[in-house]
């Protein structure tokens, strides 16, 4: 049921948000920084909606990639909306969508500059389509870093954030993870 992906989906971001290891998150709140809103509600077809990436505890990278896996009946990238964030000065940003996923990153080319620490990697657009069915979800999957040495880390992760219509209604129901939003039809 469509109550119970969106309660999953907010007690996982909730548990990833505890790690103490590296991690991307994505945030669909367009205000600069980073306000974990993982579950965004009032969507409707026509939207157009911002996502802004944002990485955690990261060892000194000099660039990054990331899969996210969406429904192309019910959103599609807008080409050309990627724009790199602060983290990585220089870099060179890369997004390919195709099939359901978009593939999007970047690297600082000959060197130079590099970031550790957490802040925002860069934000990409979705238009919200009007197959739209009333919640859908975009996941974030396979997260690398480049490290200023060469090397590859890839993080072994995966985070989801819900996309609701106006017509369910969203209620917060108290767990362990604190405040989980419900979707339920209205």
């Amino acid at each position: 049921e469509n109550s119970e992906v969106v309660k999953n989906i907010e007690t996982r971001n909730a548990a990833l948000h505890t790690a103490v290891v590296p991690f991307m998150t994505m945030d669909m709140d367009p205000r600069e920084g980073n306000q974990d809103l993982f579950t965004l509600v009032e969507v409707e077809p026509e939207d157009r909606l911002l996502v802004q990436l944002h990485l955690r505890n990261a060892p000194a990278i000099s660039g990054w990639s990331a899969r996210i896996g969406y429904s192309n009946v019910e959103v599609r990238f807008v080409a050309g909306s990627f724009t790199p964030g602060r983290l990585v000065p220089g870099l060179v940003p890369l997004a390919d969508a195709r099939g359901g996923f978009l593939e999007v990153g970047g690297a600082v080319l000959g060197g130079g500059a590099s970031s550790a620490g957490e802040g925002h990697l860069g934000t990409v657009a979705f238009d919200v389509l009007p197959t739209f069915p009333g919640i859908a979800v975009l996941r974030l999957l396979d997260v690398r870093l480049r490290l200023v040495n060469g090397d590859f880390l890839h993080l072994n992760q995966e985070q989801t954030v819900a996309l609701v219509s106006g017509s369910y209604s969203v209620t917060a129901v108290t767990e362990g993870a604190g405040a989980v939003p419900v979707a339920t039809r209205s």
